[in-house]
């Protein structure tokens, strides 16, 4: 028969499995602390960086809508579409005159969205119908497509639409 441990056996053994289980439960402490200390950090980084994307947004926008609102009183432009209005009131307009008094405006429309880099100038009539287009995704805005736009709003407005080439973000002004 094998003696008994001896009483510093079972005493090391009992004051290594305490250190053990504490160790243990403060290391799982320390972890769970841990993240929940990075996953607060991280939270407050992510909101801090929305609030900075939204600010920046709004500014864009803001910008956009000023840019347009200038646009809409280009002297060319306004010339150009008094002129096919005014033209237009005759009845019997040929429509070679009709097609050369449009081809005037979208002419005026590619100079601007040219200078203003904008993916698509358009034109819409009193109807909300595309009368014309310019820029580089001008085939996406065919004429006479139907734009459903604010109604009674502001002067200048910031919108989404949707044609069948996709979803668009527009900044509009009436001219």
């Amino acid at each position: 028969m094998r003696p008994p441990p001896k009483l510093i056996a079972r005493t090391l053994t009992a004051a290594f499995g305490t250190a053990v289980v504490i160790l243990s439960i403060v290391f799982a402490v320390l972890m769970v602390d841990a993240r929940s200390r990075a996953r607060a950090a991280e939270t407050e980084k992510l909101g801090v960086a929305g609030r900075v994307f939204t600010a920046l947004e709004a500014r864009r926008q803001q910008e956009q809508l000023t840019t347009i609102a200038t646009l809409a009183e280009n002297l060319t432009l306004k010339a150009a579409l008094d002129t096919y209005v005014a033209e237009r009131q005759f009845a019997d307009m040929p429509a070679d005159q009709e097609t050369s008094l449009r081809d005037t405006v979208i002419l005026e429309a590619e100079k601007l969205a040219e200078l203003t880099r904008a993916n698509v100038l358009a034109i819409l009539d009193a109807d909300g119908n595309v009368f014309a287009s310019a820029g580089p995704a001008r085939d996406r805005w065919p004429r006479g497509a139907r734009i459903a736009l604010p109604i009674g709003g502001p002067s200048t407005f910031y919108d989404i639409v949707s044609l069948p080439a996709g979803a668009f973000r527009i900044a509009g002004a009436a001219l």
